[in-house]
């Protein structure tokens, strides 16, 4: 019976977040939770990553988004996370064709030399709520934070409007992760609110919005805990 309503449960989820991604900006992430082996730094990962030619089998984004203060237990066991962006899953879909389709065999040092990284992938679904142009002009590299929110008694659009909202005060890019695929099922609906900083603005950022007091909390049947703070790498970028 648990699992039945698990499942039920993951089923209306997922048909709520596609409900309104259809009316939003979305991207589609793969993920997968990554460490760096003994005698490599996340420099060394980065400078290899940014190194490799991505035309032919690249997703169109690729990201490593390295933990600084995460929430959890992640750090435990991992140091950053592999993301590859997609327009939608039919890129995906080319992407796992050209994937399997490439020839074996390598030559020099590789990815595996470096990083070690779970079996268990997640995709999740990117509804864009607020955007602020290109968050890496000055720099490769940004701040993002994400917040782990139960929805409760709210909707996926509930979370949506406080990510919104939230985006608009910060002057940050923001965003409603909906994890559809992978990972273990959810006993209540959950999403994750990312916001990326323009490269150099955190700082200030956060200063201005400690300076200005407690914001309000809002009435929307979300409990949002446990913040998270990662560096975001651009790896590749085909825009």
């Amino acid at each position: 019976m648990k699992i039945n309503l698990s499942v039920s449960v993951f089923i209306i989820f997922m048909f709520a977040a596609l409900n309104t991604s259809a009316q939003n900006d979305t991207r589609i992430i793969r993920e997968v939770a990554c460490s760096i082996n003994d005698g490599y730094a996340m420099s060394d990962v980065v400078e290899f990553a940014r190194n490799i030619d991505w035309r032919d089998t690249a997703p169109a984004g690729v990201f490593l988004r390295e933990a600084y203060a995460v929430s959890g237990d992640f750090q435990d066991n991992w140091d950053f996370i592999f993301g590859g962006m997609f327009e939608n899953f039919q890129d995906m879909a080319a992407n796992i064709r050209a994937q399997r389709s490439r020839a074996g065999g390598r030559e020099g040092e590789g990815f595996a030399d470096m990083i070690t990284c779970s079996a268990r992938p997640r995709v999740s679904l990117i509804l864009q709520a607020n955007d602020v142009g290109d968050l890496f002009e000055d720099s490769e590299t940004t701040a993002m934070a994400v917040m782990g929110c139960r929805l409760n008694d709210g909707t996926v659009a509930d979370a949506f409007a406080r990510a919104s909202q939230l985006g608009q005060n910060m002057d940050a890019y923001a965003a409603v992760s909906n994890r559809i695929f992978g990972g273990p099922v959810p006993e209540s609906p959950s999403v994750g609110i990312r916001m990326v900083f323009p490269s150099g603005e955190f700082g200030s950022t956060m200063d201005s919005v400690i300076a200005g007091g407690p914001p309000n909390q809002p009435n929307d049947g979300l409990e949002c805990r446990g913040g998270s703070l990662w560096l975001v790498h651009r790896i590749h970028s085909a825009n």
